[in-house]
């Protein structure tokens, strides 16, 4: 995997850091890389760039990469970390994983399901932590909130309605992923079936 940074603007203005330190606006919907990029080889060094500048300078204009607040339709931008895979994921996570990670899961905490950007599906307790500091996961689901019995051995597993619907947002927020490589955030449920979803994820995979 490769890493670039994009800005977006009014969702469809992108731009994109280059080698030079300079921001230039691609085409909406590109998700390749170009030479002139700056490419990082980890998420964790994109990151790390983005949390050094608190800000950068776009179209002549000085803007904060993490304004403490945002007007909706107002023109800041949105930083993001934008994944280009040059290899196929190592995996697809499964029904049956994801129910082992909530399983195995602390009730008594706020947790999250995240899928990685490998394809495994982990459930993350936040502890001292809110659900925006989960940086480099390709899907970050809803978080559950503590003493709910969503997560934990204790959860009723007479009906897996809604367990069922979240792996289906899991596998939506992974598809999306692979479409644009962007970090994904589910809190609905999608209308396709499981595997029509898994069937859609193979061909994106296979584009790869």
């Amino acid at each position: 995997m490769l890493f670039t940074i994009d800005a977006s603007q009014h969702l469809i203005i992108v731009y994109r850091l280059k080698n030079d330190g300079q921001w230039r606006q691609i085409e909406y919907g590109t998700h390749e890389y170009y030479e002139d990029d700056m490419i990082f080889e980890t998420f964790e060094q994109a990151n790390s760039w983005l949390e050094g500048h608190d800000t950068v300078v776009i179209n002549n204009t000085r803007v904060e990469t993490r304004p403490e607040s945002v007007t909706l339709g107002g023109d800041h931008y949105h930083f993001e970390v934008i994944v280009h895979r040059i290899t196929r994921p190592q995996h697809l996570f499964t029904k049956r994983e994801m129910m082992d990670a909530i399983l195995n899961g602390d009730n008594s905490k706020t947790n999250c399901l995240v899928v990685d950007l490998n394809g495994y599906v982990r459930l993350v307790a936040l502890t001292d932590r809110t659900p925006l500091s989960l940086r480099g996961y390709a899907v970050r689901f809803e978080s559950f909130s503590p003493y709910t019995d969503y997560v934990g051995s204790n959860i009723d597993l007479a009906d897996t309605t809604d367990y069922d619907e979240i792996y289906k947002a899991l596998l939506e927020g992974w598809l999306s992923h692979l479409r644009t490589g962007e970090m994904r955030y589910m809190n609905t449920f999608p209308t396709e079936s499981e595997d029509d979803l898994i069937d859609l994820i193979n061909e994106e995979v296979n584009r790869i």
